[in-house]
């Protein structure tokens, strides 16, 4: 209400002191001392109490009206004091003011609303004559929280440079004087610590208006655009999975003003980079680019051209490998500082059709290499060399694994899935996990069971047969540059879902929870499960057989059953298996349990 108040007076005190004419009162609160009014009311004494230089304008286009002379006053609010002022005659007119000074003028055309301002200068040290062309401009003003502190204005649009002529009272209020009419921007403030504010303005905008924020903001400038040119998109691109081998992807909003420059905001992480893409080409900006503050200069992008590539992939038979997967890789290189190897980053990926043909479309320059892979014969990497835009694979296997996947009773399991799962504890040293986890690298047992799978580099794994119907098997298998070709692993044996019944008996155990964890084996991650207790039995249903880790929690928390290891769990399905609970002691593992027969 108190910003109101102030423009709302300050527009009323300036209208009071205008000539009695045909003229629009200036919509902003220009600074008018109190000795400058009379002057300001009555030209004939404001000829004779003048002093400074007298300069001869003329004003093109502007026959008639009036013309002011305000002169900036650094580090004060408002930043702009009227000077002197007089009627236009015969397109010209004389004005005095002291020389030196940074100056606009502002013209009102009789019977118009609005004004022109005319450009900004500085005001001459000795008499002379000026030819200047109005520009129509329109004031935007308003209160904000933000303007307290210490920043910059910046208006963004086609005209770069445009001064909007913006100031703030340092504590809440600000306007910017000199916005144009004709063309559409982004009046920004951006204070020194904080998020910058801004405004989308369009060429309708006027008056008090209300500053936004978004996290991030920034004028991108696309060199080369020409009329006509399809809209790019502007995304964040930020560390994903994989450890961080593969994107995230965020749209940002943007703002197109004309003559290639666009406004994007939004938020914003850490390692993260803008891309701009267009179809054929694209460009990027890295997250230390977008760290300029938005006042500065628009940041200018260069698009690179884009290019399809294309090609097959075969094994080294020539056998076509339908599903076979296409990865186009980046190299991100450690940041200063950092002891650690680059590592590729996933920039786009593609599956091969039923003749084993594939196309990766709009690649920029930064991909580098592309990666092949199929269950069956491994992986196969390829540099891509400037230009190339055709590339084929024929991949042979290195480390083949074979054998048969069958029920605990010997029955053939068909269609089996097979993946070679590589252990946490490699996972965690690989600089390259894409490799470690091909995209969609699993296996299929044929009608009898058997199946043929290749380990994409060397590391230890757990080759993992699942049936929809016969359950799971795991055999550890660890792969070196000295393991053979081709191994046969035998048959893995699938266990399947089934459940038991666990009773509790020593002090009787009324509620609580029997839990599971599992399947125990080193180096995956093992699910848990809790079962509620009711009349000293849980009811256990587990997904798959192996070694289970147990344990259990009566209701009172007192009474406990330590953890035990069960193994091969599927040999208890259908049974009552007795545990025995006691009391709850300090010291972890001294619980009275014993293993279940």
């Amino acid at each position: 209400m108190k910003a109101l108040s102030f423009w709302l007076l300050a527009t009323l005190a300036v209208s009071k002191v205008l000539p009695a004419q045909d003229l629009s009162p200036v919509p902003f609160a220009f600074h008018l001392e109190p000795g400058d009014r009379a002057s300001f009311q009555s030209p004939a004494l404001r000829a004779s109490s003048m002093s400074g230089v007298a300069v001869l304008l003329r004003i093109r286009g502007a026959e008639g009206g009036r013309i002011d002379l305000f002169q900036e006053r650094p580090g004060v609010w408002p930043r702009w004091a009227w000077r002197n002022g007089a009627r236009i005659a015969g397109g010209e007119v004389r004005l005095v003011g002291p020389g030196g000074h940074s100056s606009f003028l502002i013209l009102r055309r009789p019977g118009q609303g609005g004004y022109d301002i005319l450009p900004t200068l500085r005001w001459p040290s000795e008499s002379r004559e000026i030819e200047i062309r109005p520009s129509p401009a329109r004031t935007l003003w308003g209160s904000d929280s933000g303007a307290g502190k210490s920043g910059e204005f910046r208006y963004f649009s086609a005209d770069s440079s445009h001064d909007a002529l913006c100031e703030t009272d340092h504590r809440t209020r600000w306007q910017c004087l000199a916005l144009p009419v004709w063309t559409p921007g982004v009046l920004a403030f951006c204070p020194a610590s904080s998020e910058p504010r801004f405004a989308e303005v369009s060429t309708a905008s006027s008056g008090e208006t209300t500053l936004l924020t978004d996290g991030w903001a920034v004028g991108i400038f696309i060199d080369g655009e020409t009329s006509g040119s399809p809209p790019p998109s502007f995304t964040l691109v930020s560390p994903g999975g994989g450890g961080g081998q593969t994107h995230a992807v965020k749209p940002l909003s943007s703002t197109s003003l004309g003559g290639a420059l666009y406004w994007v905001h939004g938020s914003v992480v850490a390692d993260s980079h803008l891309l701009v893409r267009r179809p054929g080409g694209s460009g990027r900006v890295s997250i230390d680019e977008l760290a300029v503050r938005p006042c500065g200069d628009p940041l200018r992008v260069a698009l690179s051209p884009s290019r399809d590539v294309r090609g097959s992939v075969a094994d080294r038979s020539g056998k076509a490998l339908p599903g076979a997967s296409i990865l186009a890789l980046e190299e991100e290189k450690p940041r200063s500082g950092e002891n650690v190897r680059s590592k590729p980053v996933l920039a786009a990926s593609t599956k091969a059709d039923d003749e084993g043909s594939y196309v990766l479309g709009e690649l920029d320059s930064h991909v580098r290499r592309l990666r092949a892979c199929h269950s069956r014969v491994g992986c196969q990497e390829k540099e891509l060399s400037p230009g190339a835009d055709v590339v084929d694979f024929a991949i042979s296997p290195r480390w083949q694994f074979t054998g048969r996947a069958v029920s605990r009773s010997g029955v053939p399991a068909s269609n089996a899935h097979l993946r070679l799962v590589p252990m946490l504890e490699s996972y965690a040293r690989a600089t390259d996990k894409l490799l470690l986890v091909p995209p969609e690298a699993d296996a299929l047992t044929d009608g009898s069971g058997h199946f043929e799978i290749s380990a994409p580099a060397p590391s230890g794994y757990f080759l993992e047969a699942r049936a929809a119907t016969m359950g799971t098997a795991r055999r550890r298998i660890d792969v070196t540059e000295l393991t053979p070709a081709r191994t046969d692993v035998g048959d893995l044996i699938l266990t399947g879902e089934g459940e038991f019944l666990a009773r509790l008996s020593g002090v009787g155990c009324s509620g609580g929870f029997f839990t599971v964890v599992g399947p125990i084996d080193a180096g995956t991650v093992a699910a848990i499960r809790n079962f509620p207790i009711e009349h000293d039995v849980a009811r256990v249903e587990l997904p798959e057989g192996g070694t289970w880790l147990v344990q259990a929690r009566c209701a009172d928390g007192v009474r406990t059953l330590s953890p035990e290891l069960l193994t091969e769990v599927q040999d208890l399905y259908g049974q009552e298996v007795r545990f025995t609970v006691g009391e709850r002691v300090d010291a972890p593992g001294k619980g009275e349990g014993r293993t279940p027969r």
